[in-house]
This record gives structure tokens, C-alpha cells and sequence, in this order.
């Protein structure tokens, strides 16, 4: 059993200001949930950077609060053409899209599995 998810952040509410996000590379990569309902960007929450901060929204007190990484998989993050220069951001930026999707489906397999002790 594992304790650790790498995709998801789990948290119970008691009266904190800020939550941590997952490692992601663009804001519309998280989801936010209160009691598994999704919560929107810019009207109930903030990101700023790696930290979430609820808005025009305040959860109560035993409330389930799960920050959540999905990166986009319909498309490729970057796309290499013949003759350019390869530089360490950009085959980064195209690594850590495959690496974030791994990591979501080993977190996703676990958590269905029953392998997540949460």
C-alpha cells in the first residue's frame, strides 16, 4: 500500500488559507474538488504558482479538499521539427508531459486497485 499520491493532494479543511498543488506545467492542468465537487479557477479558487487559495468560496471545517494534477494527453506539448535547435526547456516541457501522464495513470491504477492508503 502506498501513501503517497503524486497527482493528487488530499487535504481536510480546518480553517488553512493555502493548499499545495501537484508539480504541473500550466494552470489549467489542476483540478480542484471540495467534497468531489469541482470547484472553478478564478471564482472559487486562485492558483499562484504551487499554491491554492479559495476566493469567492470557503469550505467548512471537515470538508475533503483534493488538488489535482491532469495533464492534457489529446495533444503533444511540443511538437520537434527537423533542423531546430534542441535547448534543456523545451525537452523538458516534452518529457514532464510524459512523465506527469504516467504518474497520473500509476496514481489512478493504485487508487482503484485499493493500494492508496489514504
Amino acid at each position: 500500500m502506498t501513501d503517497t499520491l503524486h497527482s493528487i493532494n488530499e487535504y481536510d479543511y480546518t480553517g488553512q488559507s493555502d493548499f499545495v498543488a501537484p508539480s504541473h506545467q500550466q494552470a489549467s492542468d489542476i483540478v480542484v474538488l471540495v467534497n468531489d465537487v469541482v470547484k472553478t479557477q478564478g471564482t472559487a479558487y486562485t492558483l499562484t504558482g504551487s499554491l491554492v487559495a479559495f476566493t469567492g468560496f470557503t469550505p467548512s471545517n471537515g470538508d475533503k479538499i483534493s488538488i489535482r494534477r491532469e495533464t492534457a494527453s489529446a495533444a503533444r506539448a511540443v511538437d520537434f521539427a527537423a533542423g531546430s535547435m534542441l535547448k534543456a526547456e523545451t525537452l523538458d516541457k516534452d518529457s514532464n508531459q510524459i512523465f506527469f501522464m504516467a504518474q497520473e495513470a500509476l496514481d489512478k491504477a493504485d487508487r482503484i486497485a485499493g493500494d492508496y492508503n489514504a
